[in-house]
């Protein structure tokens, strides 16, 4: 049954929680509204079917997106101004707020953060060379909103994706890019989009306004097969490849739509604190329990089993958690009677290993049995996936060697001023002694050199040096600048160093006025006062260099002369417009002095020589005397400036 809403929007109220457990929905544009609906996806099958729920009259709706912390949907009216907006159980809407989104930017790709606290929008145009990224922050009463430049990496710097979806367990943002046809990821933290790593697609040859994850975690997308907005099919996306699968044609109409969910039912994730491990230390596994159902579970039961020489010390359950605990001191571990309430909750095992345990590369599942059945036919138990991956569903991977003092890095560069962490990715739990006589785990410096480490186990130990460099990163802007009043100038950096830019921040002075393209690696503006440009790098290691040049305006200035002598002689033989600045000239008359038209020359140069004019008329010297000229220059601002005057034709 469709329910039609026509109320718009009462702010404040309780709000009636949706129902998480896989839960998917659409929102579709059409009719002067929006058609609010429920996503049933069999994806054994590769089919899907809509069912409508409500119909808000008078409100184009889109960019919607699950919040599992308070399970509400919420998404952007799109009129201008853009509107926040918010949708209960009840289908009641909610208008929150109104955002400082620029109107020339389409935004109606969104989702939730991970954490729950923003919702995540990816603006773009057609005609910009970037795309503009806002964080809403939900839990501010006044809905902050924050917005970035990202650029792609590719050899286009920007991409257009109708929508955007977070991994439910690794956190990685995918989109996908119609204008190049290929699956993407956003780097939230370096501000950059990826849209090389992935192939492109012939599959989709046009938008895809719909993309959401199911809850084992494969990213689904209804899109256009066969043209940019003509048709709407069912793809699957493959993240490990990027490769799509056409599932289903549907035969719905193509209107503005978006869709997301819930991707949660139980789910049982492992992870370890340490990928390489060493005998004679210890060593922590999480494993991580959610239950996004409608009802507590119990009599669960969690199985998993280590290598030989893995020895379980403790075993800790939250207290809302209860279960029958075996498995110390052993390498099996075993929770039974297993009561998991709604919501997310983490059990911690401490294992030991022993100084015989076995070299090599483990990859291992936990099982989480007597779980509800995700569909009929499925099993009843879930295996454990491993969060810190793309893979859907993968065994949690580490390996035992001897012990190493490993660094994510073989130098590290330090910034003027500055200090660097030196941290190994060893168990912080182990003996460590530093050159600079320090035992932590880890230690800050602020002065380059060589750095020796010690590290010691019960039964091992290693040592190993690293070095650190100090930053040369440096950039200039050149001399000063010279231009006219609105004349377009480019300033283009000159960057040295070693770590790559990743922020630019360009201000004029004196006012202190940001440019108007502020992570930009140039800059193009047209002064119409005399000041500085400023410019403060940032490179990756976070290291900051700046530079600045002055601007002198000149004013508008070209040089006639008043006589020529057209002789051969090498000197003064033609008559043209000369200056210090290469004008524009769109056109260049010369008459004779009862007002007829005996020269002309259109589009060309101040300083054009060969150009001007050598005394003659149609093949004939013409007479000495005195000859009346005009000429139309271009200015750098854009401006015609109309010049007259005479010349004395002599021999």
């Amino acid at each position: 049954m469709t329910l039609f809403f026509t109320l718009l929007a009462i702010v404040g109220g309780a709000q009636t929680p949706f129902n998480c457990n896989g839960g998917m929905y659409r929102v579709t544009e059409n009719d002067n509204g929006s058609t609010f609906q429920r996503i049933e996806l069999d994806a054994e099958r590769g089919r899907i079917q809509f069912t409508d729920l409500a119909r808000f009259d008078g409100l184009p709706i889109n960019a919607i997106c699950y919040r599992p912390q308070d399970d509400l949907v919420y998404g952007l009216v799109q009129t201008r101004p853009y509107q926040l907006c918010r949708i209960d159980a009840d289908y009641r809407l909610d208008i929150l707020a109104t955002l400082p989104l620029p109107d020339s930017l389409h935004f109606v790709s969104g989702d939730i953060s991970p954490d729950g606290k923003y919702l995540v929008m990816l603006g773009f145009h057609e005609r910009s060379n970037y795309n503009l990224l806002a964080r809403i922050n939900l839990t501010d009463p006044d809905y902050h909103t924050e917005m970035e430049i990202f650029r792609a990496q590719g050899s286009t710097t920007r991409v257009y994706c109708t929508d955007i979806a977070f991994h439910p367990t690794t956190n990685v943002l995918f989109g996908f890019d119609h204008l190049q046809r290929r699956l993407v990821t956003i780097d939230l933290d370096n501000r950059v989009i990826d849209n090389t790593t992935y192939p492109q697609t012939g599959k989709i040859q046009g938008i895809v306004p719909s993309i959401f994850f199911d809850e084992r975690g494969n990213l689904f997308g209804i899109g256009s097969a066969a043209s940019l907005f003509g048709d709407r099919t069912l793809f699957k996306f493959d993240i490990d490849t990027g490769e799509v699968e056409r599932l289903q044609s549907l035969n719905i109409d193509h209107y503005p739509e978006d869709a997301c969910s819930c991707p949660y039912t139980v789910e049982l994730y492992k992870s370890v604190s340490f990928r390489q491990l060493s005998p004679c230390t210890q060593v922590e596994f999480t494993y991580s329990l959610v239950n996004r159902t409608d009802e507590a579970l119990t009599q669960l039961e969690l199985r998993d089993s280590f290598p030989p020489g893995f020895s379980i010390q403790s075993i800790h359950l939250p207290e809302q958690l209860s279960a029958t605990i075996s498995g110390e001191g052993t390498h099996r571990l075993e929770l039974s009677q297993l009561d998991l309430p709604i919501g997310q909750f983490e059990i911690t095992v401490d294992i030991w290993l022993e100084e015989e345990v076995l070299a090599g590369d483990y990859a291992e599942h936990a099982t989480l049995r007597h779980t509800p059945r995700l569909y009929p036919e499925g099993p009843s138990y879930i295996l454990s996936d491993d969060p810190e991956t793309i893979a859907v569903d993968d065994p949690t991977r580490y390996s035992v060697r001897p012990l190493e003092a490993l660094f994510n890095q073989h130098h590290y560069l330090i910034c003027p001023g500055d200090s660097v962490l030196l941290q190994p990715l060893t168990d912080p739990n182990l003996s460590y002694t530093w050159s600079t006589g320090q035992t932590s785990p880890a230690i800050w410096v602020s002065t380059p050199g060589e750095y020796e480490l010690l590290i010691e186990s019960d039964c091992e130990s290693d040592r190993t040096r690293v070095r650190v460099e100090p930053s040369t990163l440096a950039v200039t802007l050149g001399p000063g600048i010279y231009a006219e009043e609105g004349e377009s100038v480019l300033i283009l950096p000159e960057v040295t160093g070693a770590g790559e830019v990743i922020s630019y921040a360009w201000t004029w002075l004196p006012t202190d006025e940001m440019a108007i393209c502020p992570n930009c690696n140039e800059y193009r503006f047209a002064p119409r006062e005399e000041g500085f440009v400023e410019l403060k790098i940032v490179d990756v290691y976070g290291c900051e260099a700046s530079a600045s040049t002055p601007v002198f305006l000149s004013e508008f200035a070209v040089y006639v002369p008043n006589a020529f002598s057209p002789n051969g002689d090498g000197l003064n033989d033609r008559f043209y417009v000369q200056g210090r600045t290469n004008y524009d000239i769109q056109s260049f008359r010369v008459f004779d002095r009862w007002g007829n038209q005996i020269f002309e020359q259109a589009d060309i140069q101040v300083n054009a020589s060969e150009m001007g004019w050598n005394g003659e008329v149609r093949g004939k010297m013409m007479k000495t005397g005195v000859y009346v000229w005009q000429a139309i220059v271009i200015a750098k601002d854009g401006r015609q400036q109309l010049l007259s005057g005479d010349v004395q034709l002599v021999r």
